[in-house]
């Protein structure tokens, strides 16, 4: 603690307005003559603490008050007060919109307040969440009055306002929003409704007035005992949504599991900043917490154990794997939902036969759920179970299955995932191609297969997956797939042949720079580039004349990563071409022969 002397003489004068500047400014709209001495003269920080390097510069020191000119200090009547056009100015974002908001009415304690001029370090582009959740335990948030006011006092000494960047300050307006202080070229705005970049979003703080006396939110003196546990459990019931919050917060730090039973009431908290405060507070509890879980799920209503469902995922200790296999038979499919991910998250051998019968679950994301925790459990006891998901009346389920049977990487999959490579649905069929590729060579006669089909969107997609493969097979079909009457097709086939390297597709590529297709001609002459075999040459510099720039551009290109002299003489004629990106593909290739003429 220091006196009010102390404290301008440590911050200086313009970082601190007091009674005597409430009574200069103000005069007899304000009346401190029954306020308590030691309230006025003492305040409830350090001298130690306001000395901390650059605090004088970062905070400003007010005494709030509660009354105003005979009523209370709030919102509305600073609005009142200062909603004219000169500085400092107070209005609404859409004037005033908060007339009606109960926070509005809500005063300024009578105490000192010690606020951060800008917003919290590091709490920009961060959602309302984070930013609480990574406040330093020895701030809190300020109420929307607590920072109007903090920026009406500092204007007042200093001819300007505390905020560099919107604030959002505690208070959550009937629309479930929150409410945030903005400075403006006009003023202070308050408003509730985002625009703009959520970068220039922090949150407001200000030091806790308990910051050094033992007692301050989340110390180690308030939670140090059974009466200061007792003390915060029951300060989950508080009416005020952040007092609650503060307390789920610090009861995260005591790990005591003895607190989980209160905590789970709160995940149907109105206020979702609490709710979701329980869930990370749980799994910084841990594995103490993990009993007492499992202890509620069996009696809790839907809401709570919806919430118990999930954190027994994220914690991840075994002794949940049961009452999760229970809970996969929920009669509520949200519940059954999270079981089924969270069981995943545990990654215990005794999930793989409950999630494969969750599999005929008539809910279709509960379905999708257990498939995707079968591909992170990569078990070979799921590959069945799993092929047939591949046949699911939902495309995401499809989907879902074809990535985790790729992510198990067994042989008795190629054939139902072959035959998944016809699927209806484009998305499911990419999916179920990358699947086989994850699996390898076994994969290779199925897309080869493929590439014969009617379906010129199933040819495509072969052909594209195959320059995933170096196989004999592949580059001999690729090569005949250059012939393919789906122009999509032949340009993939010829992109393919140029990711696999192989000398062998050298002639049928040199042959494709012939094609109808300029894209096809310019992929050609790409993948001709890329296996950099000098018999290319010839039918290269042929191409260096095609109608289509693109097409010269590629030629020229693949030329200089084949470094073949006799290519200088064709590539010089283009080194006045009209287009420009075949010209700077010239002199490049050139550069790359050794060639210096156009130096």
């Amino acid at each position: 603690m220091s006196t009010l002397q102390e404290a301008i003489e440590i911050l200086g004068n313009t970082r601190v307005f007091g009674p005597t500047e409430w009574n200069r400014i103000f005069g007899d709209k304000i009346n401190l003559r029954n306020v308590k001495p030691e309230i006025i003269n003492n305040i409830p920080w350090s001298n130690e603490t306001l000395k901390k390097p650059g605090l004088n510069q970062s905070h400003f020191l007010f005494l709030g008050i509660k009354e105003f000119g005979g009523e209370p200090l709030n919102i509305l009547s600073w609005y009142k007060v200062f909603r004219g056009s000169n500085h400092p100015r107070f209005f609404g974002q859409g004037e005033s919109w908060f007339e009606k908001e109960a926070f509005a009415k809500v005063p300024c304690d009578l105490r000192w307040y010690l606020m951060t001029k800008s917003v919290a370090s590091g709490s920009l582009d961060q959602d309302y969440y984070r930013q609480l959740d990574m406040l330093p335990n020895e701030y809190d948030v300020p109420t929307a009055t607590e920072r109007v006011t903090g920026n009406i006092l500092y204007y007042l000494v200093n001819n300007s306002y505390l905020d560099d960047f919107t604030a959002r300050v505690r208070d959550i307006d009937s629309s479930k929003t929150n409410v945030f202080v903005n400075p403006d070229p006009k003023g202070i705005m308050l408003g509730d409704q985002y625009t703009g970049s959520k970068k220039t979003f922090g949150i407001a703080a200000s030091l806790s007035i308990n910051a050094e006396n033992g007692h301050a939110v989340g110390s180690a003196a308030e939670i140090a005992d059974r009466n200061g546990l007792e003390l915060c459990l029951a300060t989950l019931k508080d009416k005020d949504w952040y007092v609650r919050w503060r307390a789920v917060r610090v009861l995260g730090k005591t790990g005591d599991g003895h607190a989980a039973e209160a905590l789970c009431a709160l995940f149907e908290d109105p206020v979702e900043h609490v709710s979701r405060g329980v869930t990370t507070t749980l799994v910084r509890i841990g594995a103490p917490a993990v009993e007492p879980l499992c202890g509620v799920l069996k009696q809790a209503n839907e809401g709570i154990r919806k919430g118990i469902v999930n954190v027994l995922g994220l914690i991840g200790d075994g002794r949940a794997v049961e009452p999760l296999i229970a809970a996969l038979k929920d009669t509520n499919k949200d519940i059954r939902r999270i079981a089924a991910t969270s069981l995943g998250m545990i990654g215990d051998g005794r999930v793989v036969e409950p999630l494969c019968s969750a599999l005929k679950d008539t809910d279709e994301k509960v379905r999708d759920a257990a498939v995707g925790s079968l591909g992170k459990a990569a078990d070979v006891r799921a590959v069945e179970p799993l092929a047939l998901a591949l046949k699911d009346a939902d495309s995401i389920v499809r989907m879902s299955a074809a990535t985790a049977l790729g992510n198990i990487h067994d042989g008795r999959a190629v054939e139902p995932l072959g035959e998944a490579l016809k699927d209806t649905n484009k998305y499911v069929r990419k999916t179920v191609a990358e699947a086989l590729v994850k699996i390898g060579a076994p994969s290779v006669g199925l897309f080869c297969d493929a590439l014969k089909d009617a379906n010129p969107d199933i040819r495509r997609n072969a052909a594209n997956f195959l320059g995933n493969f170096s196989d004999k097979l592949a580059v001999e079909s690729l090569c005949a797939a250059l012939k393919d009457t789906d122009s999509e097709t032949r340009r993939f086939a010829a992109a393919s042949l140029g990711k696999i390297g192989d000398g062998r597709a050298m002639e049928p590529l040199c042959a494709a720079l012939k094609d109808t297709e300029g894209l096809v001609r310019s992929r050609a002459a790409s993948a001709l580039g890329d296996i950099r075999d000098g018999h290319a040459v010839e039918s290269l510099c042929a191409v260096l004349k095609d109608t289509a720039g693109y097409v010269r551009s590629s030629a020229a290109n693949a030329l200089g990563k084949i470094g073949d002299r006799r290519a200088a003489g064709p590539l010089h004629a283009l080194v006045d071409d009209p287009d420009k990106d075949v010209r700077e593909a010239v002199i490049e290739a050139l550069d790359k022969i050794g060639d210096g003429r156009t130096m």
